[in-house]
């Protein structure tokens, strides 16, 4: 994608209400599934989209770049170990969209999703348990947990909210109650990194992830 068509799409992706509504008339039902599955956080990158939609990565792709010129989603590249992938995400507009569509019925009653963000449970002691058997020293705060060993000191933030959860670059460490939650801090993450046109990197995992392995995944966003 050139440097113009992202600006364009960009200006695209923050519309005015009228432009919102215009703009969601004309999707298509198979438009109005990606954005389901990335508003409700059960996937983000590519491979996780096009499986759930029963499609080949190829017409995912011809898909996406449509909701792209339309201003509704972005995407990102970031590299996992050596693999390179594309991270899809709602943008502004994006958002307004599903918010509108999805958050409540046409009743206005709430909708499975839930008309607010809907905290999970973290459960942590078994983490804290792992960690104390290998020396670390852990000290857990409201939405933070800090290990210590020797000299190296590494503070956790903890996100346990569907679509609740903000993201910063200087939060490099993030601990996520479900995968739900974890891919919707990778949105946010990737809509950062091509919004501010900026690479970071990050280490993220789910609480049972953590549990199982002892590791946060690095994930490097290119700038």
């Amino acid at each position: 994608m050139s440097r113009d068509t992202f600006s364009t799409n960009q200006a695209r992706a923050s519309g005015s209400k009228a432009d919102i509504l215009e703009t969601a008339k004309a999707l298509q039902s198979s438009e109005w599934e990606i954005i389901r599955i990335l508003g409700s956080g059960q996937a983000t990158f590519a491979s996780q989209i096009y499986r759930l939609v029963r499609v080949s990565g190829g017409i995912f792709k011809k898909r996406a770049q449509k909701l792209m010129e339309k201003g509704v989603i972005g995407m990102s590249s970031a590299k996992i170990r050596k693999n390179r992938m594309n991270y899809y995400y709602l943008t502004e507009m994006g958002e307004a969209i599903f918010r509108d569509a999805f958050r409540k019925k046409a009743s206005g009653t709430p909708s499975i999703e839930g008309s607010k963000p809907r905290a999970e449970k973290m459960e942590l002691k078994p983490i804290i348990e792992n960690l104390t058997q290998d020396k670390w020293k852990c000290a857990l705060g409201e939405s933070t947990l800090t290990i210590k060993k020797g000299e190296q000191n590494l503070t956790i933030h903890m996100k346990g909210s569907l679509g609740g959860s903000e993201f910063s670059p200087a939060e490099t460490f993030l601990l996520c109650s479900s995968d739900g939650v974890k891919n919707l801090m990778l949105q946010k993450a990737a809509r950062l990194s091509a919004e501010f046109r900026k690479g970071f990197t990050i280490f993220i995992s789910t609480v049972k992830e953590f549990e199982e392995t002892g590791e946060l995944e690095e994930v490097e966003f290119i700038a």
